[in-house]
């Protein structure tokens, strides 16, 4: 009727799957424990490269056309303390939008 049973088949049967337990153990906690350090990186990996291309455009698009002047106005007083620093707004709006189209592009 049936094989008899085997008591060589059953211990490899026994040893193959507690080295499959293991293994599977083994990669569970290298998946929980690198998991976390993995996605900081690649988060941080990502804003640096995002940095590069907003400041790439920026450079190429706008060089050395717009100074800090242009888009800022520094007040002092008599004694050249600096009182108050204003924003050029209607110079900023004007930027922003031909900025966002550009990093679109890229």
């Amino acid at each position: 009727m049936g094989r008899p049973f085997n008591g060589k088949k059953a211990r490899r049967s026994i040893i193959i799957g507690l080295f499959f337990v293991i293994i599977l153990s083994v990669f569970y906690k290298i998946d929980k424990d690198l998991k976390p350090i993995l996605m900081a990186y690649c988060d941080n990996e990502a804003r640096m490269v995002a940095m590069e291309t907003i400041n790439g455009t920026i450079r190429e698009e706008f060089g050395n056309k717009i100074s800090y002047d242009d888009l800022m106005t520094i007040k002092t007083d008599k004694d050249g303390n600096v009182v108050m620093i204003q924003a050029n707004t209607v110079e900023l709006n004007r930027i922003v939008p031909r900025l966002l189209c550009l990093f679109k592009k890229e």
